[in-house]
């Protein structure tokens, strides 16, 4: 039986591709290409009694070429020589013919159910590649704070008990060495300071007589 194809009208509507869902996904229905990426190096697809396993994954830094190193068995595997390896080029149709026909040979099976699955599956890797390659990680958007929030840390701030307010502070959330907790706050607050030193450096400034 030949291998199923994605025309348009099957083909699952797009969705916004984020590599830190889609790759937790353990069945390949539950993603939109049909693989399974439940680890995005060794990317898997089986159809009928035939598996693939792309080694490495899928790169996107050359676009014209689609370098990949394909793993390709029958299921179930009657003995280790029934497992096909080898790197080839998916945009490159005489190194994928090539690769059709040593498949075929080696799994001992006829050419057109071989050629089905590695086309179906070049698309599928395509699409999923091209998302890989568009995606593009949404940047966390920092709320301001409200003018009451602002008015109560500019009032904590100019506070002439200020180090004893921030101990009280972090008593209330919890902190069980709150003297401790607010000496590492003003440590992480300096280190974001610029690099100027707290003293004028010698020779500047008003000379001593």
């Amino acid at each position: 039986m030949a291998a199923e194809t994605i025309s348009s009208e099957n083909r699952i509507p797009t969705i916004h591709f984020n590599p830190f869902t889609a790759v937790q996904v353990e069945e390949p229905t539950l993603n939109r290409y049909g693989l399974d990426l439940t680890s995005t190096d060794f990317i898997k697809h089986q159809h009928n009694n035939l598996e693939a396993e792309v080694i490495g994954g899928v790169g996107t830094v050359i676009l014209n070429r689609f370098i990949i190193t394909r793993k390709i068995s029958r299921k179930p595997q009657m003995n280790a020589q029934e497992v096909y390896r080898n790197t080839v080029d998916l945009y490159n149709e005489g190194n994928l013919q090539h690769f059709i026909r040593q498949a075929s040979l080696k799994l001992k099976m006829e050419s057109p159910a071989v050629t089905d699955f590695v086309y179906d599956l070049t698309e599928r890797l395509e699409q999923y590649r091209k998302d890989r390659f568009t995606y593009r990680e949404e940047q966390p958007r920092i709320t301001p704070p409200e003018a009451k929030e602002q008015r109560t840390v500019k009032k904590l701030l100019e506070s002439q008990n200020l180090i004893q307010e921030l101990e009280q502070l972090m008593k209330e959330a919890g902190v069980l060495c709150p003297k401790t907790g607010v000496q590492l706050f003003i440590a992480s607050l300096s280190s974001k300071l610029p690099q100027v030193p707290p003293l004028c450096p010698a020779g500047q400034g008003k000379p001593y007589r």
